[in-house]
């Protein structure tokens, strides 16, 4: 869990949720698909008054799971140390290894898919050497991949080899309420299965500086969160996930959790691309200063941001923006500053239509946007569009050749082992994928390869920009997540 010592505390915890009308979804995307349930039902009566919650939690507990996280380098006490509160999260210790700890940290987690597909805080799983996930009456821990990770909204999304889960049910968090009561279920400080209740206090609640540098939309609650609930849900009365709890402030009922829609749009895009995928506008904005208040003649109280430059054939240009616009309204949601600007077109996919409303020469006019692709995903896709897939680079830095007589000798092969190897070490520290030179490469998302032509036209075939391979190391089997471009 995440606590924040001066101003609060962060955590998150996680859930399922099933109702019966729920319906699949399927998250919008050209490279891939995901599948999720969904149910954008309105509540009914808020006046119902409901004693007990216990056949919702019924329902909801094995979309519940516990995420567990060794870490190569342990460093300092993660649980005592006050200088890194996004890093508290209670560890687990083996009885059977004289109690040495076996995992450095844990937290929680959301099913969204019956293949294994789960939802967590990326503070739980920044940074691990291995990540593993306990469902709901299991003894053994089954080994986990990151598919991606969003620090900016303390989302990552995980996969594990499963089949048949429990999805969770997740609801419209655009129509929630201050009042509506919530439930959490996560495993704080190890006691799995703890269910909590509260209400909503507050919606939209941003700037707090929580995550730092990251785009804050915060549900606020009074549902008690507590250290190992970090990637859990907040639940809304009908057992739907309506967030995903991220925060806490210290010693106080005040907790913080991310809106599930935005966190469906982050899940969806780390799940197709490995990285989050924002609508592009193409402007640079300035914060409102009472300076330029009397400089461009605007109202003494004026909120927004102010249009500095607008960059030429971008969205912005196309909708007729102009250097000094203030933006007040993005989809019918007030601008109080630039974070809440920058995260209003954060959260909305390129292609997607949004509606500004610009104060322009002391009149408030309305302008249509299509937003445009980022210029990262342009050059990504550039790169991928023009690569060949190579016969030793798989992706930046991965390189994969046949073991032959030359490779065995170089890199002193065992006989046993044939097929595909990698050939150089291999490294990304925030997805936690280590590979090691001689390395074997068994499965490429999900289909065995024994050579480089069958490696080949797999490459070729795929259509998402992601390489989930099965490795043999030299004491394990595992899966890893590796992007295709950079």
């Amino acid at each position: 869990m995440l606590i924040w010592r001066a101003t609060g505390n962060l955590l998150l915890f996680f859930s399922y949720c099933f109702v019966c009308d729920a319906k699949s979804e399927t998250l919008p995307g050209k490279e891939r698909e995901m599948v999720v349930q969904r149910d954008a039902t309105p509540l009914g009566s808020r006046t119902q008054v409901v004693l007990s919650y216990a056949d919702v939690i019924e329902r909801v507990r094995d979309s519940v799971v516990t995420v567990y996280v060794s870490r190569a380098s342990k460093g300092e006490d993660r649980e005592d140390s006050e200088e890194n509160p996004f890093d508290l999260v209670p560890r687990r210790r083996s009885i059977d290894d004289d109690s040495e700890e076996k995992y450095q940290g844990s937290g929680s987690g959301v099913i969204l898919t019956q293949d294994g597909l789960i939802v967590t805080n990326a503070h739980v799983v920044k940074d691990a050497d291995k990540i593993y996930i306990r469902l709901r009456g299991r003894e053994e821990d089954m080994e986990a991949v990151m598919m991606g990770i969003d620090p900016a909204t303390d989302i990552a999304v995980l996969k594990m080899e499963a089949e048949s889960l429990k999805p969770s049910t997740l609801g419209d968090s655009s129509v929630v309420r201050p009042g509506d009561v919530v439930l959490a279920i996560g495993s704080p400080f190890g006691l799995e299965q703890t269910i909590t209740l509260g209400i909503i206090s507050a919606t939209g609640r941003g700037t707090l500086g929580l995550i730092d540098g990251g785009m804050e939309d915060f549900l606020q609650t009074d549902a008690a969160i507590n250290p190992g609930n970090s990637g859990g849900p907040l639940l809304d009365g009908l057992g739907r996930v309506i967030g995903i709890n991220t925060a806490r402030y210290w010693g106080d009922n005040i907790g913080f959790a991310v809106p599930a829609n935005l966190v469906l749009k982050v899940a969806g895009d780390l799940y197709r691309h490995g990285w989050v995928v924002r609508g592009f506008l193409g402007v640079h904005t300035l914060e409102v200063t009472p300076k330029l208040v009397g400089e461009l003649k605007l109202p003494k109280k004026a909120r927004g941001v102010i249009i500095n430059s607008v960059e030429a054939d971008e969205a912005a240009a196309k909708a007729g923006f102009h250097s000094g616009d203030l933006v007040i309204e993005v989809n019918g949601r007030r601008v109080e500053n630039g974070a809440r600007f920058r995260l209003s077109l954060a959260s909305q996919q390129p292609g997607d239509e949004a509606t500004f409303q610009v104060l322009r020469d002391g009149k408030e006019i309305s302008l249509q946007a299509k937003l445009g692709d980022p210029p990262e995903l342009r050059a990504a896709r550039a790169i991928a569009a023009k690569a060949e897939p190579s016969d030793h680079e798989w992706a930046p830095g991965l390189f994969v050749a046949e073991v032959d007589r030359d490779w065995r000798m170089k890199l002193k092969l065992s006989p046993q082992i044939k097929g595909l190897v990698v050939t150089k070490d291999f490294k990304i520290q925030d997805r936690g994928v280590h590979l090691s030179a001689g390395d074997q490469i068994l499965l490429i998302n999900g289909k065995p390869v024994k050579n480089q032509a069958e490696a080949k036209a797999q490459l070729a075939s795929l259509k998402t920009q992601i390489l989930l391979l099965k490795i043999r190391g030299a004491e394990d089997e595992r899966f890893v997540a590796v992007p295709r471009v950079p």
